[in-house]
């Protein structure tokens, strides 16, 4: 008599890992100037304008905090690759 073997299989998948999703700071810009479109352009309720308001604010002090906290080109030291001259 021949013995059959039945494997049973697991059909849960592995997880490979994933990084979590993330927002930058670009991320960031794209929304203050999405709320600010949306306002012009009428999108908001009056009722619903000072929660609006109060988020926008916050995120353009955050991102302003963020651009002033960041050297710009134009303030960042001049590197000194210049050989100098001794005496």
């Amino acid at each position: 008599m021949e013995q059959t073997t039945i494997e049973a299989t697991n059909d849960t998948t592995v997880q490979e890992h994933q990084e979590p999703p993330s927002v930058n700071v670009q991320d960031l810009q794209v929304l203050r100037s999405c709320i600010q479109i949306a306002c012009t352009r009428g999108a908001y309720r009056a009722e619903e304008m000072l929660t609006v308001g109060t988020a926008f604010n916050r995120l353009d002090s955050f991102l302003k905090h963020v651009e002033n906290a960041q050297p710009s080109e134009a303030q960042a030291p001049a590197s000194t690759t210049e050989p100098t001259q001794g005496e």
